[in-house]
C-alpha cells in the first residue's frame, strides 16, 4: 500500500523554539474536500497529528485517512531521539489498521556519513538517497564515480533538510525529475521550488507579508513553458498568531485545511 510523499525520517518541519515558547503540546492538521466555507461543509479526508514535548521536540506523528467517513488508514511514527546534525532521526512505525500489510511511507535508514556526503537507504525499496554536502562533489561525473547510482536512487545537493537541487539519473549522465530550491537569505525557510517531470513543470512560490508573516503560496503548472493552471493557497491566523486555516482557490478550489492546537498548561 502506498503512503504519501512526506519524508518522516527527517522531522525538521518545526522550529522547536517557537513550539516551546507557544507551549504547543499537539497540533492537529486536517484536510477537507468540498465547498469552501464553514468547516462542517467539507468532507474530512485526512488528519495528521503532531505531538511535542515541553522543549518543542517532536515526539510522534499520527496520520489517519478517511473515505466516505470511514477510517481507512491509521499509522503512527514515534521518535525516540532528536534529529542529528543533518536532520535525521530513527523512528518506530505503528500501523493500527494494517499490521500485516503496512502502508509504505518514505522512511530511510542511515547508511554512511562522511564530511562530503551522507548516504541513506530507503526502507521499503532499498533505493538510496545520496546527499552531496560539498560543492566540489556536486556534479554528475563525481556522483557517478562515487556512488554509481541506479535510475531509482535520488541525488541531492545540500543537507537533507535544506536541498538546493534534487534529481535522478538515466542513461548514466542525463538528469530526470529535477527539483530546485531557493531560500530566503540567511535562513532555511523556502522561498520557491521548481520541479520538472517532462513534459510538465511546476513552480511553487511562498507569499510573505511586509511584516514577514507567511500568507500562503502559489502553485503553477506549465507544459513546455506554456502556462496551464495555478492554485492560490492562503493562510488565516488565530489570536495567538498561529495559522488556523489554509484555503485553496484555482484547480484545488473548494478544498481547505485547518489547524487546531492543544497546549501545555
Amino acid at each position: 500500500m502506498a503512503g504519501d510523499d512526506l519524508n518522516y525520517s527527517f522531522p525538521v518541519w518545526f522550529n522547536d523554539s517557537i513550539v516551546s515558547k507557544a507551549k504547543i503540546r499537539t497540533l492537529e492538521h486536517k484536510w477537507f474536500a468540498g465547498v469552501a466555507g464553514a468547516e462542517s461543509s467539507g468532507e474530512l479526508q485526512k488528519v495528521r497529528r503532531y505531538t511535542f514535548d515541553e522543549s518543542g521536540n517532536l515526539l510522534s506523528v499520527q496520520q489517519q485517512r478517511f473515505y466516505e467517513n470511514m477510517e481507512v488508514e491509521n499509522i503512527t511514527f514515534k521518535y525516540n531521539e532528536v534529529p542529528d546534525q543533518l536532520g535525521y532521526a530513527p523512528l518506530v512505525t505503528i500501523d493500527s489498521l494494517h499490521p500485516e500489510d503496512a502502508v509504505e511511507y518514505t522512511t530511510y535508514s542511515k547508511e554512511m556519513y562522511q564530511d562530503a556526503y551522507a548516504i541513506y537507504e530507503k526502507d521499503h525499496t532499498g533505493d538510496f538517497l545520496f546527499c552531496l554536502l560539498e560543492k566540489e562533489f556536486q556534479g554528475i561525473v563525481a556522483v557517478d564515480s562515487l556512488f554509481g547510482p541506479t535510475p531509482s536512487d535520488v541525488i541531492q545537493y545540500g543537507r537533507p533538510y535544506k536541498p538546493y537541487k534534487r534529481y535522478q539519473i538515466e542513461n548514466l549522465v542525463e538528469e530526470k525529475n529535477v527539483s530546485r530550491f531557493k531560500y530566503f537569505e540567511g535562513s532555511s525557510e523556502l522561498r520557491y521550488q521548481k520541479s520538472a517531470n517532462y513534459p510538465f513543470s511546476n513552480k511553487t512560490y511562498v507569499t510573505v507579508a511586509k511584516n514577514g508573516r507567511c500568507t500562503g503560496f502559489v502553485d503553477s503548472t506549465f507544459s513546455a513553458d506554456e502556462y496551464l493552471k495555478r492554485t492560490v493557497s492562503t493562510f488565516t491566523y488565530n489570536k495567538r498568531n498561529l495559522p488556523d486555516r489554509l484555503t485553496h482557490k484555482g484547480m484545488r478550489n473548494g478544498k481547505y485545511e485547518t489547524f487546531e492546537y492543544f497546549f501545555f498548561e
